[in-house]
């Protein structure tokens, strides 16, 4: 199925992309959302689904764990 292909394919090449992203942007995900064109709650969203765990991650937006 296009689907399962797509998403599997999605899951090899997102991970790699945003931890990259992270890097260049000194692990700040609002300026890792703005460079890449998502909204930050997209990008968290994102880091989740992949598990990227960083120091802003680790706590949601209201600054609990």
């Amino acid at each position: 199925d296009h689907t399962d292909l797509y998403e599997q394919f999605l899951a090899w090449v997102e991970p790699p992309f945003l931890l990259e992203v992270l890097a260049r942007n000194g692990g700040s995900r609002n300026a890792a959302a703005k460079k890449i064109g998502l909204a930050r709650a997209t990008l968290r969203r994102m880091l989740n689904k992949y598990h990227i765990n960083t120091p802003e991650t680790e706590t949601d937006d209201e600054g609990e764990k």
